[in-house]
């Protein structure tokens, strides 16, 4: 916002800016016409000038020439008056140039007229091969196009203001290419269209001090800020009436102050609503349960009362073989979320205890049934953390080993890992939102999408690696001593990318530091961490200190099927068995910026299937295994052309919405980049 002034132009923005030449009126020779012969000429002028032709009529306020322009008018030289109103007089041809060309006085009568260079050059009727120089455009200040000279419009190539618009010059100076009005809120300078101030106005500006803008709207004359008792507010400094941007409670109405701290706003709770304040912060709360509804909060029944305000336990909570349902402990009919045999029939007790349901067809007579599965001669399978053994006819089911907490049964063996994916539909996506129930008493908390329990509240003390994986195997918690150390995405599946820092639910997980925390397995001499101050994920030296948070497995997970995954190849995209996700087999054949990549994926089509979109940050690091060192760190036989490079995901950043989440295939880490830069795609669905 400065001051604008137009630069180069002449009669096209204004004035004309090119005077013509104040020649005497006298003959080519420089003879000066006699008293007579000026009178007679100058009559002549007279009719040139004042309306003999249409050519010489002009509208009024409309110039009809530019000045200093020359032309002919028989044997007459005219040129444009300095108010480009009409042409006068300038020189009559006579004596060794009798004859008018280009608006200048020549030998002979002229044909054809060209430029070469800045000069005008023709030919005489009588002679074609007699070339003479017309007229030098240079010494009169004009330039020679089209066989004559012109005067230029504005300085060749230049770019100044008019007024509020942008004008360019074309490359030969004889005209305007382009005139471009600035917007509503701009103002032209030098040849630009800059943003400007409302004239006159007064405002706040973004650090809460009054801007006073010029009348013409170029710049701001005054900037001052408030006292430490007032806040700014539609230009003015006012007294504080409250703490800015707070809510607070005034009886029951729920009041919310400015970003200014000058003026409230009231929200009425409604019939039946108060205003409370409390953990969970500053809200209207309209009946908080369903009235006289009987209902369980975890293994506590409950009721609510008539007016749905509150609730009291009903009884004690249930214990031992029973399960709260309907605000009532209902004994168990089988072990909850176990695996078992009825006979020759399968069968899967539900996660309550309170039903069960077939798991395939009953097993043909000829061989056994054990941990809910047909035993197969010979075989050597999983039941939970059980490594179990059929016998050779098929008949007798054996326990062969119980793995340790830390190790996973997989194809009939125990192992250290099964490379790390996930193992349930992934919380926090669509379809699967975070639900958690807490125990305050035992502080756990029990993620329902996943049935992972986790400590309520983290190690007080860091940890490295190694002391971290210990501290879990040995610890004692909530009743259980069958904790571990959680894998990369167990951890990752409580990271809410929503959410402030900490980037977690902080009201089921309270007192988490935002800072790194361990998760396995260990990769040779180093480990990945996830930092639950910002969500991102990194590799870091096993020997360094972090924190802990240990998890059990209330809920049996998945079973690993022996390939050490969940993912089913058809055509151009996988299938992942596990979370429910179909993803692009592929890559997009380029880098390309976040917008960029939400575009592609929403405008993909593979093998006829359409609703493609950009994977969020769990999503995308629910494919890379956790023992694989080599890069790219995916299974390269299922997802082909994956490059050794970050991916986007379609998580921006909490605190700058300029920056956006992306997953490295090279190392496994998960970090923060400028939205705008080029990263890699894969779509999912």
């Amino acid at each position: 916002m400065r001051d604008q002034r137009a630069r180069g132009f002449g009669s096209a923005l204004g004035s004309p800016s090119w005077r013509g030449p104040e020649h005497p009126v006298r003959a080519r020779g420089g003879v000066a016409l006699s008293a007579i012969g000026a009178a007679l000429l100058l009559g002549l002028g007279a009719l040139s000038a004042g309306g003999c032709g249409k050519e010489n009529t002009v509208n009024a306020g409309s110039p009809m020439c530019q000045a200093g322009e020359l032309r002919c008018s028989s044997a007459l030289v005219e040129v444009c008056q300095e108010d480009g109103s009409a042409f006068e007089l300038q020189e009559v041809c006579s004596g060794g140039t009798p004859f008018c060309a280009a608006g200048a006085c020549v030998e002979c009568e002229v044909g054809s007229q060209y430029c070469s260079g800045n000069a005008v050059y023709g030919r005489c009727e009588q002679s074609s091969d007699q070339e003479i120089l017309v007229l030098d455009c240079a010494a009169v200040g004009q330039v020679c196009s089209g066989g004559r000279c012109r005067v230029q419009a504005c300085e060749p190539a230049s770019v100044v203001c008019d007024g509020n618009t942008v004008v360019t010059c074309a490359t030969d100076g004889l005209s305007v290419a382009s005139r471009t009005p600035c917007g509503v809120n701009e103002r032209c300078f030098e040849g630009v269209c800059e943003e400007g101030c409302s004239p006159g106005a007064k405002i706040c500006n973004l650090d809460g001090q009054v801007e006073v803008c010029s009348e013409d709207g170029l710049t701001v004359i005054e900037r001052r800020s408030c006292s430490a008792a007032q806040g700014c507010e539609d230009g003015e400094c006012r007294p504080l009436v409250c703490e800015p941007d707070s809510s607070f409670c005034r009886g029951d109405r729920l009041i919310r102050c400015s970003a200014s701290g000058t003026s409230e706003q009231e929200q009425p709770c409604g019939v039946g609503g108060r205003c409370v304040d409390d953990a969970q912060g500053v809200r209207c709360v309209v009946q908080v349960c369903e009235p006289n509804l009987a209902y369980c909060d975890g293994v506590e029944p409950w009721r609510c009362h008539a007016d749905g305000q509150g609730a009291s336990r009903v009884g004690d909570a249930c214990t031992g073989a029973t399960t709260c349902s309907a605000g009532a402990c209902v004994p168990w009919v089988c072990t909850p979320a176990l695996e078992f045999c009825d006979g020759d029939q399968p069968k899967a007790c539900a996660v309550d205890g309170l039903g069960a349901t077939n798991l395939g067809p009953a097993c043909p007579s000829e061989v056994g049934c054990s941990g809910g599965r047909c035993c197969q001669p010979a075989e050597r399978f999983c039941v939970g953390h059980q490594v179990m053994d059929c016998s050779a006819d098929g008949m007798i089911v054996t326990e062969v080993e119980v793995c340790p907490a830390s190790q996973y049964c997989i194809a009939g063996g125990c192992s250290d890992d099964h490379d790390g994916y996930a193992r349930w539909p992934l919380p926090g996506t669509a379809g699967h939102p975070f639900d958690y129930s807490v125990d305050v008493d035992a502080k756990t908390v029990l993620d329902q999408v996943t049935g992972l329990l986790w400590q309520r509240e983290p190690a007080p003390t860091t940890h490295t690696f190694d002391d971290a994986k210990s501290h879990c195997e040995g610890l004692t918690w909530g009743g259980r001593d069958d904790w571990r150390l959680p894998t990369r995405m167990e951890l990752i599946s409580i990271v809410d990318y929503t959410r402030g820092r900490p980037t977690l639910d902080s009201v089921a997980f309270p007192g988490t530091p935002q800072a790194a925390f361990w998760a396995g397995p260990r990769r040779s001499n180093d480990a990945l961490s996830v930092d639950f101050g910002d969500g991102t994920v990194d590799i870091e030296a096993t020997t360094v200190s972090r924190h802990v948070r240990c998890v059990a497995e209330v809920t049996p997970q998945l079973p690993i099927p022996a390939s050490g995954h969940y993912f089913q190849v058809t055509g151009n995209t996988v299938l992942d068995g596990a979370t429910g996700l179909e993803w692009q087999r592929g890559s997009a054949p380029s880098a390309r910026s976040q917008a960029a990549a939400i575009s592609y994926c929403d405008g993909l089509a593979l093998d006829g299937k359409t609703g493609w979109r950009l994977p969020s940050a769990s999503e995308l690091s629910s494919l890379i295994p956790g023992l694989k060192l080599n890069s790219p760190l995916i299974d390269g036989a299922i997802f082909t052309g994956t490059f050794s490079a970050f991916y986007w995901s379609a998580d921006a950043w909490y605190l700058d919405s300029r920056l956006a989440f992306a997953v490295g295939f090279s190392s496994g880490r998960t970090w923060r980049y400028i939205a705008t830069g080029s990263r890699h795609v894969r779509c999912v669905r």
